[in-house]
C-alpha cells in the first residue's frame, strides 16, 4: 500500500504460498534509499505477514483476519508515483516489485494476480478491486481461483431489490445458494424471523454473471414490518477458493403505507421540571421501525431535527413516546426502560404558544405535520402548563383543530396510553368472508367466496388482492374502487389469467385509502379453497 487514504499507514504483506515453514532470519525490506532487517521468526505455509511503521492505525483503518501476522518495523518510506521493493536474505534478492503507480490509485493497494508467477510478469501486478481498496491478510481481490463466486452488488430501484452475481472462477459453477436476511435487531446473526431468501440456483459459466431481482413486497409479506434495515446477502457454492467476496451489506427503507404514523398527542407548554414530548401512533397492522425518523418544528425545518439513530420499533396499534429529555420519567415513572420511549440526542424546543410540527421519515418523506396553537386547549381550562394536547381519535387528520384538545389526565398527559379525550370514529371495522372455506370447482352457492367489510371512514378508495402463502400475488380484485365504508368483494378461486387455482389456503389484502384525508386502513385475511 503505497500511498494509503489519511490516517492509513503504508504497509507490504508478504505471503508463504509453499507448503513448507520457512525460517526467516537475515531478511530485509528494501527501496534504492533504505533497507531494514526483518525480525526472525517462522514464516508458515499460507500465511500473511503484513509488515508496517504504525500496526496500530493499520488495524485501526483495516480489519486483519486473526490468522496473519502484524509486525511494526522502519519500514521504508514508499513512493506515491514509483519505486523498486525488494525481499533480500544475506544480500541475496529474493523477490522484487517495480512499480508504476496508475493516477487515482489513492487508498488502493497494488496485488499480486498469481504468488507463484514473478511480479514482472505480463499483468501479474494490478491494482486492487476489493470494495475496500485492499485485502490485508487475504486472498487478493484480483486473484484468480479455479471456484470463486461472488456477490458483486446489491441496488435498490424505486420498490425492488437487484443482486448481481458472478463467476470470477475458472471452472463451471454448477449450483449455488443464495441466502439474503433483513437483520431487524442488528445482531449480524440470522433468526427464522428475519430470513427472506433461502434458495438454491444453477449453472454460472466462467466469468458470467446472473440477476436476481426481488420486490419489497416479499419482505414486508414475510416479515410484517417497514422501515430501515441492515440487510445481508452471501453465497456459497462447493469448493469456492474466496470467500472474502461471497457477503455483502446493503442498508434499505421500506416505507410504510402512507398516514401509518400519526402524531397523537403533544406536551410544549412545561416548566422547568417537566419534559416536552410527542407521542405517536401505528395506525396500521405492521410492526415500523423507526430509525433515521426526525421530529422538527419550524425553526429546526432546515436543520437536524429530534432524530431517532437506533433500532426503534413501534408495534402496529400501539403508541410510541419521543422526548429530548430524561425529566420525563421524573413525572412518568412508568415509561422508565420500556422499549416504546425514545430520548433523542438532539433537542428541539416546542414554542409555547404556536409551532408547527413535523414527522419526517428515513427517506426525508413527511409522513404528518400540523400547526398546533394555545388556542386549541379546552378554554376552561385555567392554566395549561404541563397539560398536553390530545388528539381525539389517532386516526383523526392530525392538522385540523377540532381534532384535538387537553388532556383530562390527573397528570397532565398520557404518553404511551389510550388518551383521555379518545373518541371512537366507528368501532365495528370488520373484514369477513363467507362460505370460507369454499369450493370453485363445484356449481352452486358455495362456488365463489363473498368478502365483506366495514371500515373506519365514510367514504374510501379500495384496492385488493390475492397473495399465496408464500407472498406471490396471484389476483388483482379491485383497484382504486370508490367505496362507502362498507361493501364486499367477491372471489372466483381463479388467477389473472383466469386459471383455477389448486386447493389450499390463499391470503386476501384489503386496503382502503380515506377519501377524505388519505389515512390508510390494511386488513388481511385467509381464504380457503376446498376439495372437489
Amino acid at each position: 500500500m503505497p500511498n494509503p487514504n489519511t490516517n492509513e499507514p503504508e504497509w507490504i504483506e508478504l505471503y508463504n504460498y509453499s507448503e513448507n515453514t520457512i525460517k526467516i532470519e537475515n531478511y530485509t525490506i528494501s527501496d534504492p534509499k533504505k533497507s531494514t532487517n526483518l525480525p526472525t521468526f517462522n514464516f508458515y505455509p499460507n500465511q500473511y505477514i503484513i509488515l508496517s511503521s504504525d500496526t496500530l492505525s493499520l488495524k485501526i483503518q483495516r480489519i486483519i483476519p486473526g490468522n496473519a501476522r502484524l509486525f511494526q518495523i522502519n519500514l521504508p518510506t514508499l513512493n506515491n508515483d514509483q519505486d523498486i521493493i525488494k525481499l533480500s536474505q544475506n544480500n541475496l534478492t529474493l523477490d522484487s516489485i517495480n512499480y508504476n503507480l496508475p493516477n487515482q490509485s489513492k487508498g488502493l493497494s497494488l496485488e499480486r494476480v498469481n504468488p507463484e508467477l514473478p511480479s514482472n510478469f505480463k499483468n501479474n501486478l494490478l491494482i486492487s478491486v476489493h470494495q475496500s481498496g485492499a485485502t490485508p491478510g487475504l486472498i487478493n481481490s484480483n486473484y484468480k481461483n479455479a471456484y470463486d463466486i461472488e456477490l458483486s452488488s446489491i441496488n435498490q430501484i424505486d420498490n425492488n431489490l437487484f443482486f448481481k452475481i458472478k463467476n470470477n472462477g475458472l471452472k463451471h459453477i454448477d449450483e449455488y445458494n443464495f441466502t439474503c436476511f433483513v437483520d431487524i435487531n442488528q445482531d449480524n446473526q440470522i433468526q427464522n424471523n428475519e430470513t427472506i431468501i433461502d434458495i438454491y440456483e444453477k449453472n454460472i459459466p466462467p466469468y458470467d454473471s446472473v440477476n436476481l431481482i426481488y420486490s419489497f413486497d416479499m419482505v414486508t409479506d414475510l416479515l410484517e414490518i417497514f422501515g430501515s434495515f441492515h440487510l445481508i446477502a452471501f453465497l456459497s457454492t462447493e469448493g469456492d477458493d474466496n470467500f472474502s467476496n461471497d457477503t455483502s451489506y446493503f442498508n434499505i427503507y421500506i416505507a410504510p403505507p402512507k398516514k401509518s404514523i400519526l402524531i397523537n398527542e403533544i406536551m410544549f407548554e412545561t416548566d422547568s421540571k417537566h419534559a416536552e414530548y410527542i407521542e405517536l401512533y401505528n395506525t396500521s397492522d405492521f410492526d415500523i421501525n423507526l430509525k433515521d425518523w426526525q421530529i422538527k418544528d419550524k425553526s429546526a425545518f432546515d436543520k437536524s431535527g429530534a432524530s431517532i439513530d437506533n433500532i426503534f420499533i413501534l408495534n402496529k396499534k400501539s403508541y410510541a413516546i419521543i422526548a429530548w429529555d430524561s425529566l420525563l420519567f421524573d413525572k412518568y415513572d412508568e415509561l422508565q426502560n420500556e422499549n416504546y420511549v425514545f430520548i433523542t440526542k438532539n433537542k428541539i424546543t416546542l414554542n409555547n404558544t404556536n409551532d408547527d410540527l413535523y414527522l419526517i421519515d428515513a427517506s426525508n418523506t413527511i409522513c404528518d405535520n400540523l400547526s398546533y396553537d394555545y388556542s386549541w386547549h379546552n378554554p376552561s381550562i385555567i392554566s395549561t402548563k404541563n397539560v398536553s394536547l390530545e388528539k381525539v381519535n389517532p386516526l383523526s387528520p392530525s392538522d385540523k383543530k377540532e381534532n384535538w384538545t387537553s388532556s383530562a389526565d390527573n397528570k397532565g398527559g398520557t404518553p404511551a396510553r389510550e388518551n383521555s379525550v379518545f373518541r371512537n370514529i366507528n368501532k365495528f371495522y370488520t373484514l369477513n368472508a363467507k362460505p370460507n372455506p369454499f369450493s370453485p370447482f363445484n356449481k352452486g352457492t358455495n362456488s365463489k367466496c363473498q368478502i365483506e367489510y366495514n371500515l373506519p371512514f365514510r367514504t374510501a378508495l379500495i384496492n385488493s388482492k390475492m397473495f399465496t402463502t408464500e407472498g406471490i400475488e396471484i389476483k388483482n380484485i379491485a383497484s382504486a374502487k370508490y367505496s362507502a365504508s362498507s361493501g364486499k368483494l367477491i372471489w372466483d378461486g381463479t388467477n389473472n389469467k383466469g386459471e383455477f387455482m389448486q386447493p389450499g389456503p390463499y391470503i386476501f389484502y384489503l386496503e382502503a385509502i380515506n377519501s377524505e384525508n388519505e389515512e390508510v386502513f390494511v386488513k388481511k385475511i385467509v381464504l380457503i379453497i376446498g376439495e372437489n
